[in-house]
């Protein structure tokens, strides 16, 4: 353990390094997530970013891996804004099947996991009618994306303040939905409308270029998700993230950060009066996640 970490700290060390001496033979870093779509036949992907495909008038977006078992896609078609440092905006429309991948087993669906897998029915055929089989469902998404950018584009790069704003709702066409999932914040707030919440979300960044190899990024969010009205759970969660971009090539980035989530997790505070008597407030938890990716951009 103690050599893999001295080894991904070397790595950190070498590809700031590398990348700044390779800064004079291409362009930097552009800003990631904004609503300035791909070009027509240049994509992106990452290991766990989706793959964004750059076509004739919009953008598409999809997991591939993902897409095997739960269908889906996003597109976004710029609206509005031109110039280098006007706003742009671009509506998402997205739509998603998650019901193949919530009835199958792992290692490609989560059944089992997030969802229960009914497997006692193999012993006793009886209690199939207490398992619950999530029926299909589709999940429609719509969303708005305004950037404006900083600086000029081209070899000195730019900065850029991105707003989004978007709603998806899981519609149950057949069968029930599944239950809440009441998982780790990013997957509750990820796979919420996959188990028919309506997930609201605003969220606001900032990306600043330092240098030709390097990026900052750092964003506040806002999530809205559905409940039932005999659960107890808040309906808000909050986020805030801080990162870096790292180039290790011209067309290659390494991604770091960390991201933080304030929410409710029944978390219960005993506390004492003067006159002995016990008292039990809720209060919001925090998760704290490290993020990692290695993106290539084409």
């Amino acid at each position: 353990m103690q050599r893999w970490i001295k080894g991904f700290s070397l790595m950190l060390l070498v590809l700031p390094i590398t990348a700044q001496a390779e800064s004079y033979t291409y362009a930097a870093l552009q800003p990631r997530e904004t609503a300035q779509a791909l070009a027509p036949g240049a994509w992106q992907v990452g290991v766990f970013n989706p793959l964004r495909v750059g076509l004739r008038w919009f953008e598409l977006e999809i997991h591939p891996l993902a897409a095997l078992v739960a269908p889906h896609a996003d597109i976004k078609v710029p609206i509005a804004g031109d110039g280098p440092e006007a706003w742009q905006w671009t509506a998402v429309l997205g739509l998603a099947v998650p019901t193949p991948a919530t009835r199958m087993a792992k290692p490609f669906g989560f059944s089992g996991d997030l969802v229960p897998s009914c497997k006692v029915t193999a012993f006793d055929p009886a209690m199939a009618k207490w398992c619950q089989r999530p029926g299909w469902m589709a999940v429609p998404k719509l969303g708005l994306i305004g950037s404006r950018q900083f600086g000029h584009d081209g070899k000195d790069g730019f900065s850029a303040l991105t707003l989004r704003a978007e709603v998806a709702k899981g519609i149950a066409f057949s069968g029930q939905a599944a239950r809440p999932l009441d998982a780790w914040a990013p997957v509750d707030l990820q796979f919420a409308p996959y188990v028919g919440a309506t997930r609201g979300q605003l969220r606001v960044s900032y990306d600043q270029l330092v240098t030709t190899w390097l990026r900052v990024r750092g964003e506040l969010g806002g999530y809205y998700t559905s409940r039932a009205d005999d659960d107890p759970l808040s309906i808000w969660t909050g986020s805030a993230y801080l990162g870096v971009d790292v180039a290790t090539g011209a067309h290659t980035r390494l991604t770091l950060g960390a991201m933080v989530y304030n929410l409710d997790r029944h978390q219960r505070k005993v506390t004492t009066d003067a006159e002995g008597f016990a008292q039990v407030d809720y209060v919001r938890s925090h998760e704290v996640w490290p993020t990692v990716d290695f993106i290539w951009s084409y």
